[in-house]
């Protein structure tokens, strides 16, 4: 249990520093619609559930697997998946709708890379 406060708080630490500049920015610069603002807000509440979510699943490997959960997800940039999932991801991102196709795209790249990377440590846990 002392693990998982521990890798919830360095998630805070780590955001902290963005969060901050951006709403520094907001108040000094930016003036962003509010509607803007609450998404950034939102994304950074999930992106930092997502860095609990591995340092939380990490506390639960042995330590000597987590470098090799990490390296899996370089298999996504190797020449052959690379144009495979950028093909997919025009093909899918069209029929999805909506008017980000280019955001949609980099999701599902993001959303391969992170595969590899939950499935190994995951694996080495016992969840599978």
């Amino acid at each position: 249990m002392h693990k998982v406060k521990e890798t919830f708080r360095e998630v805070i630490f780590a955001m902290l520093p963005v969060v901050a500049v951006v709403a520094l920015l907001q108040v000094t610069i930016l003036w962003l619609p509010g509607e803007v603002l609450w998404r950034f807000f939102g994304g950074a509440v999930m992106v930092g559930g997502g860095l609990f979510l591995f340092f939380a699943v990490s506390a639960f490997t042995p330590s000597r697997f987590i470098p090799i959960s990490f390296d899996a997800g370089g298999v996504t940039t190797g020449p052959m998946a690379v144009p495979f999932i950028l093909a997919l991801g025009v093909g899918v991102a069209p029929v999805l709708g909506g008017n980000q196709t280019t955001a949609d795209r980099f999701g599902l790249v993001a959303l391969a890379s992170i595969g590899p990377v939950l499935a190994s440590l995951c694996n080495r846990t016992g969840f599978f």
